[in-house]
């Protein structure tokens, strides 16, 4: 009996949804009709638009050769973590975009240019190159070289023509901005430097042969390089232990003159280890009758004998802990002055042995290095001549270390991409639908009248009795 009347509650509500579908279906349908009718006429009156794209690929040139040699004033090196933004920013910018326009009349309105004035025309092209940035869509993938570029508009067969029309006028700004007459006139600059710092090195060689006696000091010289790196290794040495010596003397300074417990700092060979020692065993000593008098203490009164005897047995090993820590300061100063008077000495042996090699070899020297620099000068001549044909030839300069190639032309549209008529529609029936559901409860919510026997019982709190089923009505005959 009992899960019955569950089974009756749960069935219910149920009854009771359908029971309000059923009655309020024309408003349902209504709603249903209406909107997907309103969503379909909006869909099929709407002037379409599509969508023509492109791709290009965009592939950076491996840097040449008169790039390598840090000599050259050599122009913008490509960034490779910017240069495939570069070709969109290039893509976006206003010349483009206006040449494009001008060029398909983007601009064209139903009034007359005659009528017009000139800041008139000005806005208007303003206003159409603002709209035409605005519907070109660019993109690139984050591990690609291709750009898509796409273009939206009512006209399928223009808007392909739009793409293709921008992707030239790009090009040919790119070939503005990057043009080949540049570089040539660079490496013909680059060359005369060059021939004329040639020149006047082979010249200064020959003068220099003629005039000054070449004497070859080579094994001389290497004994004094080999002194001289000797003597810099000593120094190098002394310096480090300089160094860590004054660190160490200022650490223990500074805790000397705050009164903390000093800790002597461990950074090379001590010159004074036993001392460090019996520093360690006085402060062992020291910790262990602190800690016998604080136990004292906490059983007597400062004045026990004990704890007297104590505090000063604590004073004097802190007396004789401050002693050998003033040693120990001393030694290492006088440590510290040693050294540094060692270290003024190398400087000065090394100072002496470098102005000894530097006047021993110093023709040798001079003419090493007139004949290195017109080696590295003939070599280099010989790059700018190469690069300078090169730059002459070759049309893929123009792309100034990117190589440009149109993989994908754009071609009329066949479908819009606006509006999307079936999911419109989906769209519009779901819609309908749940509005018209939504209305017919607010109905049924409103309606004050009552339909079934639960609803009386519920508005009155009466037990109904019976009920009479309402007949249709039927004529004499029937």
């Amino acid at each position: 009996m009992e899960k019955a009347q569950l089974t009756n509650r749960q069935l219910l509500p149920l009854q009771k949804l359908l029971l309000v579908i059923l009655k309020r279906k024309y408003i349902i349908i209504g709603v249903f009709c209406t909107t997907l009718a309103l969503v379909a006429t909006a869909t099929f009156t709407t002037t379409p638009v599509y969508r023509a794209s492109a791709k290009i690929l965009v592939k950076p040139e491996k840097l040449s050769e008169s790039m390598i040699f840090f000599r050259l004033n050599s122009p913008l090196k490509l960034n490779p973590q910017t240069w495939l933004n570069s070709e969109i920013d290039l893509l976006q910018t206003r010349p483009v975009a206006e040449k494009t326009v001008l060029t398909f009349g983007l601009q064209k309105s139903n009034v007359k240019n005659a009528e017009l004035t000139a800041k008139e025309k000005n806005i208007r092209l303003n206003i159409a190159v603002e709209r035409f940035q605005k519907n070109l869509l660019l993109e690139s993938g984050q591990n690609s070289n291709v750009i898509k570029i796409s273009y939206e508009h009512s006209d399928p067969e223009l808007a392909a023509a739009v793409v293709n029309g921008l992707i030239e006028q790009y090009l040919k700004y790119r070939s503005e901005i990057y043009d080949e007459t540049d570089n040539v006139k660079f490496y013909e600059e680059q060359l005369k430097i060059v021939g004329d710092k040639l020149r006047q090195l082979e010249d200064n060689e020959a003068i220099y042969k003629s005039d000054e006696s070449i004497i070859s000091a080579e094994e001389y010289a290497a004994v004094l390089l080999a002194k001289l790196t000797d003597y810099e290794k000593n120094l190098t040495q002394v310096s480090m232990t300089l160094i860590g010596k004054k660190a160490k003397l200022k650490i223990i300074q500074e805790q000397l003159k705050k009164g903390s417990d000093i800790n002597i700092p461990s950074t090379e060979v001590s010159d004074s280890p036993s001392r460090e020692k019996h520093i360690a065993t006085l402060k062992s000593r020291l910790l262990s009758m602190e800690i016998d008098r604080d136990q004292l203490l906490q059983r007597f009164k400062p004045g026990y004998v004990k704890v007297m005897e104590l505090e000063t047995n604590i004073a004097a090993t802190k007396t004789i802990i401050r002693n050998e820590i003033e040693e120990i300061i001393e030694q290492e100063g006088a440590s510290i002055r040693a050294l540094q008077a060692e270290k003024q000495s190398l400087e000065k042996m090394i100072a002496v042995l470098n102005r000894e090699v530097q006047a021993f070899v110093k023709k040798d020297f001079h003419i090493k290095q007139l004949n290195r620099g017109i080696e590295d000068n003939r070599e280099l001549y010989s790059i700018l001549l190469k690069q300078r044909e090169d730059a002459r030839l070759s049309s893929a300069k123009l792309n100034s270390g990117v190589n440009l190639k149109v993989i994908n032309p754009a071609v009329p549209p066949h479908k819009p991409v606006r509006p999307q008529k079936g999911l419109n529609l989906i769209l519009a029936a779901t819609l309908g639908l749940l509005g018209g559901l939504g209305l017919a409860f607010v109905f049924d919510y409103l309606d004050p009248s009552v339909h079934t026997d639960s609803e009386l019982k519920q508005a009155t709190g009466m037990t109904v009795l019976g009920s009479v089923k309402d007949f249709p009505r039927q004529g004499v005959g029937g």
